[in-house]
């Protein structure tokens, strides 16, 4: 169809030399989710890379993942965030991790210890 080429000096996107004015860099318009790479073609289209850790989706529209429905992710209350999670600490008296982390395999790799320990004083005579 076209025979040159030029290189679209805004991002370095191929574009038909003949005409210019069917070079359109679609990413200008943002359709990615922030963060997210955005790569257009030469016929107009765009493509967008994947969501961020701690995100599902297209790339175009990412959404927080709830790394709180894994189960035994925390002993205590797992809060979930956006994006990420993280535990609360252990009660009182008791000592554990306080595990954080972005995404569901973090949520899988990073679980509270299985228990609070507890680190009571025993005082005789009172």
């Amino acid at each position: 169809m076209f025979e040159h080429f030029i290189v679209n000096s805004i991002n370095q996107t191929l574009c038909p030399a003949l005409p210019l004015s069917l070079c359109v860099d679609s990413c200008l318009s943002r359709p990615c989710f922030p963060g997210v790479s955005c790569h257009s073609g030469t016929d107009g289209s765009w493509e967008c890379g994947p969501c961020p850790l701690g995100y599902h989706g297209n790339g175009s529209v990412c959404e927080d993942q709830d790394e709180c429905v894994l189960q035994g992710v925390c002993v205590t209350e797992c809060v979930n965030t956006d994006p990420g999670f993280h535990c609360l600490l252990c009660p009182p008296r008791y000592h554990g991790n306080q595990p954080y982390g972005l995404g569901l395999e973090d949520a899988n790799n990073t679980k509270q210890a299985s228990v609070c320990v507890c680190v009571c004083v025993c005082v005789f005579g009172l």
